[in-house]
């Protein structure tokens, strides 16, 4: 869910995607951070398809710049049905103030944790976004 909040131009694009395309990510001009973009370069009209010889951001500096680290562990990036399902729930519950759980909702222990841990997240994305 972290990479949803606090990266999500990389989080709804898929590492297959990256290797094939030449997307318009560039390391800023002090070399310490990356900005990724969800553009594809175009030359002449036309989407711009990665050379061969031009490895991605993520094969192309060690570490990593990409916060999903590599294609091969793209997986334990993605949100699954049950998580996003979670996070939705805690959303229509933040939103009602609590009012759409039942009495045994409310005293679930493991309801409790997941909802803290989704707080937890929700909150510093805010903070670093300077929302308040």
């Amino acid at each position: 869910m972290s990479l949803q909040l606090f990266h999500p131009q990389i989080a709804t694009r898929p590492c297959s995607q990256c290797l094939e395309w030449w997307y318009d990510d560039f390391q800023e001009p002090e070399g310490k951070k990356w900005k990724f973009q969800n553009k594809i370069q175009e030359r002449r009209g036309h989407k711009f398809k990665r050379p061969p010889h031009v490895q991605p951001p993520c094969r192309a500096v060690t570490p990593s710049p990409c916060p999903k680290g590599c294609p091969e562990r793209e997986h334990e990036s993605v949100l699954s049905d049950k998580n996003r399902q979670a996070v939705e729930f805690y959303k229509r519950t933040k939103a009602m103030y609590g009012k759409n759980l039942t009495d045994e909702m409310a005293s679930d222990e493991v309801l409790q944790r997941n909802m803290a841990v989704i707080n937890d997240l929700m909150k510093a994305h805010e903070i670093s976004a300077g929302v308040r």
